[in-house]
């Protein structure tokens, strides 16, 4: 099961709290994500792996058995899903 999907059926105010974690994932990627590569692979990579040690105000970091290195991963794929990530820029 996708972890936002966890989140939005398991807790109260589940759809606020997987949009907070989101963002705030978000917050903390974003310098890493802005700098300049030379391929969108170099950017995913990086990204990859500043995200693992991300952590968030929001209630989702408080499941330390849930929440692992992968599901902070994906957050960036789903962020992608939601168009606020882009692996490779447009004039690449």
């Amino acid at each position: 099961m996708r972890i936002d999907r966890f989140i939005r059926e398991s807790i109260d105010k589940g759809e606020e709290h997987s949009k907070k974690w989101k963002s705030e994932t978000h917050d903390y990627i974003k310098d890493t994500l802005w700098d300049d590569y030379d391929d969108g692979y170099k950017r995913l990579l990086a990204v990859m792996k500043k995200v693992v040690d991300c952590s968030t105000t929001s209630v989702v970091d408080n499941f330390q058995n849930l929440v692992g290195p992968k599901e902070k991963k994906g957050t960036c794929h789903l962020l992608v899903n939601d168009g606020c990530v882009r692996w490779v820029d447009e004039d690449e």
